[in-house]
């Protein structure tokens, strides 16, 4: 493998457009109860307005995601931080799966209207 070439993380899900991936900052209190998740857009196309519009209107919705809070990123790349709140964590590599099908999913019926 080339130095540039990133291996897959353990714990990812993805698509052409968007991965996500979960932290593995546990160094302090806050990740013992709570869980950060990254999902960043990858696609070599850069994303529409409309998708931007869509990402950040999910983050603004209220509780799009009961149990997750949502924090769009803008710059350097469109993406999200996901932040579990207290005792509510993606147990399984299938948890991960559905919340990243729900948050394109969001994003997708935003980017129609």
């Amino acid at each position: 493998m080339d130095s540039h070439e990133i291996e897959p993380a353990e714990l990812s899900v993805s698509n052409s457009d968007w991965v996500m991936v979960k932290s593995e900052n546990r160094t302090n209190h806050f990740s013992a109860q709570h869980q950060e998740y990254f999902m960043v857009w990858v696609s070599e196309t850069p994303p529409s307005t409309r998708i931007t519009e869509a990402s950040k209107a999910l983050a603004e919705m209220k509780n799009p995601l009961p149990g997750i809070h949502i924090n769009c990123q803008l710059e350097p790349e469109l993406g999200f931080i996901l932040r579990t709140t207290k005792n509510w964590h993606l147990e399984t590599l299938r948890d991960m799966q559905l919340t990243f099908d729900k948050i394109t999913w969001e994003i997708d019926r935003l980017s129609q209207r």
